[in-house]
């Protein structure tokens, strides 16, 4: 086959293939650098290589003029045929093309959509690597865990060493905190998962009245199985967390109803008498009943019907003391004498009855601003419950009032945390939960705070991660790891107001 023989006009139009080929190999590598960069408005910039240069277009279509007047009468019909759409496919060149006009060309649009498909994969990856997490909240714990093991070593050390055992429990704590921070929180209110928390709560607090019960110091308020030993008070908070974070993400819409009020004011009574009854540990059911009160009171838009019930509350309260101490025989009830040692030591003829308090205040007292020092306190060889309820006292005593400002700074920053969390999450359920978190721990301070400082009347209420008490510290961390996370759900990418609104 003999070979086709090349003319000038294609060698001309091979030529110019090859240009074009050279130009798009090169636009594409700066379409790689600058595909990032933003397009601002409709502005048509020319490129920077020699924009203002005759293009090899122009000089083919004038070599194209000159060449016709040399060509002879007879071919010049067939050149006039032929011209326009050749002229037309040479002039409409690359180069002359807009910038914003050739990134958007057929030929490249295959390609630009893999980048930019590369480029969202490749940010909504980052988006959900990035996890945030409250290393805040988890340096706040384990120091609150490590200065209450610092300090039972020092309450107890002449009389029985609680500080390995609770060494254990402080370990055991960690690894649940560990584990239910890895735990999703919407788990807890799946229907089977939800069935069997309520289930257990109640089923342990029944157990304190059979055979599993222990009495100690007169009341029945805790159950052995095996070597453990625990409260099963302290399993009953969690349950009312979480089935009060459940109730109000279900009832949010009808949240404001003074009937949904007052059934959540019937449960916590009930609540409230289940533990009095069955364990007669009125402080817990206090704890209990107040924690809906306050997981509610987050809840509703408005504040007139917690005004009316907390003046009713305190009205009850009034008249209940008014009658203990007019009317009453402080020998009739433990309870009583309480009252009694808080408002009027003096009507006890029995001084020993309010010896916990007064010693508790010596404490406190001989402690003055600095501290005698760390462990050179004496009232903790005297003082009863000096590693459970009185543990505060040693700290005021030993590391004066600097050292229990500190501590209640910490136990604020704590409080801090998690009301940011709460107040973050990424749903109302998550919300509610770590309010309910929030509102354990702020009650159980105030109350063990007060009864040391006799601010209200004695009770049974430990201080949270410093107390001796293995069930209390493992299961107290075991809410700090659901209250983390919530946290690590939260959502910082998303703007607040589109939050909002999925919330919504």
């Amino acid at each position: 086959m003999a070979k086709k023989k090349r003319t000038r006009q294609s060698n001309r139009e091979y030529h110019e293939r090859i240009r074009r080929q050279k130009y798009q190999e090169r636009q594409s590598a700066e379409d790689m650098h600058f595909r990032i960069l933003p397009e601002f408005g409709n502005s048509r910039e020319k490129p920077s290589a020699g924009p203002q240069k005759k293009t090899a277009g122009h000089q083919s279509v004038q070599n194209t003029k000159k060449q016709k007047k040399r060509v002879p009468a007879a071919g010049q019909a067939q050149r006039k045929k032929k011209e326009p759409a050749a002229a037309v496919r040479r002039t409409h060149t690359y180069e002359e093309t807009p910038r914003r006009e050739r990134r958007t060309s057929p030929q490249d649009m295959p390609r630009r959509k893999e980048e930019t498909h590369t480029s969202s994969q490749n940010v909504s990856g980052k988006r959900k690597n990035r996890v945030y997490f409250d290393y805040t909240l988890v340096f706040i714990v384990l120091f609150l865990v490590l200065f209450g093991l610092l300090m039972l070593y020092t309450a107890s050390i002449y009389t029985d060493n609680f500080f390995r055992r609770q060494c254990i429990f402080g370990a055991l704590g960690v690894v649940a905190m560990v584990v239910f921070s890895k735990i999703d929180y919407h788990l807890y209110v799946k229907k089977p998962v939800l069935i069997l928390i309520i289930a257990g709560s109640i089923i342990s607090v029944l157990l304190v009245k059979t055979p599993l019960g222990v009495n100690l110091n007169g009341a029945t308020r805790w159950i052995k199985i095996g070597p453990a030993q625990f409260q099963p008070a302290e399993i009953f908070k969690i349950g009312v967390i979480l089935v009060n974070a459940f109730l109000i993400n279900k009832l949010s819409r009808i949240i404001d109803r003074i009937q949904v009020i007052a059934v959540f004011a019937l449960m916590a009574i009930l609540e409230m008498l289940l533990i009095l009854k069955v364990t007669d540990n009125l402080s817990s059911g206090l704890i209990i009943g107040l924690i809906t009160v306050l997981m509610v009171f987050v809840a509703y838009p408005g504040y007139k019907w917690f005004i009316v019930g907390g003046i009713g509350m305190a009205g009850v309260a009034t008249a209940y003391i008014q009658y203990v101490l007019h009317y009453a025989d402080p020998n009739d009830n433990f309870r009583y004498v309480r009252i009694f040692a808080w408002l009027a030591p003096e009507k006890l003829a029995d001084q020993s009855k309010v010896y916990q308090t007064s010693q508790a205040l010596y404490s406190i007292g001989s402690g003055g601003l600095w501290g005698k020092g760390l462990g050179a306190g004496i009232q903790k060889m005297i003082l009863p419950e000096a590693m459970n309820d009185m543990i505060f006292a040693i700290i005021c005593e030993e590391l004066g009032m600097i050292g229990a400002c500190l501590v209640l700074v910490m136990f604020a920053i704590l409080l801090y945390r998690l009301m940011f969390i709460a107040k973050n999450s990424k749903d109302l359920l998550g919300g509610m939960i770590v309010t309910g978190i929030f509102a354990h721990l702020m009650l159980q301070v105030i109350l063990n705070v007060g009864v040391v400082t006799n601010l209200l009347p004695s009770t049974g209420v430990i201080l949270p991660f410093i107390s001796y008490g293995g069930t209390a510290l493992i299961l107290l961390m075991a809410e700090v790891g659901i209250a983390l996370n919530v946290s690590r759900q939260i959502d910082f990418e998303t703007p607040k107001l589109v939050r909002r609104k999925k919330q919504k």
